[in-house]
């Protein structure tokens, strides 16, 4: 496994930041790739092989601001192996981050927050 992996955000692609020495999991900005199994699948391949081995604690904060349809997938499937990985006793701890004035963001990260049950805040950014 690549134990960090950092992902340069575009016009249509977050910024992601995977640290399997820190447990740091960062993705900040939009989320509407052409082609989101592509783009996610390396993230995935990442988040499978660091459960297996993670690091005492893993923190995510979430700063997507905009996504389509097909990201809300692929959200879920991060979110699914973090479940795994709180459900085998390892500390896991999410941020979602939502403009102020976003009501559908937030809404989101509250409905997520219902379905999984690791530690997960919904919050507006400053």
């Amino acid at each position: 496994m690549r134990e960090i992996i950092n992902i340069t955000g575009t016009d249509d692609t977050p910024e992601i930041r995977l640290n399997a020495y820190t447990g740091l999991i960062e993705l900040a900005g939009l989320s509407i790739p052409e082609d989101a199994n592509k783009f996610y699948e390396p993230v995935l391949d990442w988040l499978n092989e660091y459960a297996e081995n993670p690091h005492n604690e893993t923190k995510v904060i979430f700063k997507i601001f905009y996504y389509n349809s097909s990201s809300i997938v692929h959200f879920t499937k991060i979110f699914r192996i973090l479940q795994k990985l709180f459900d085998r006793n390892h500390k896991v701890s999410l941020e979602w981050y939502y403009n102020k004035d976003d009501e559908n963001v937030k809404e989101d990260g509250e409905e997520f927050k219902k379905i999984f049950s690791f530690p997960f805040v919904v919050l507006p950014m400053i």
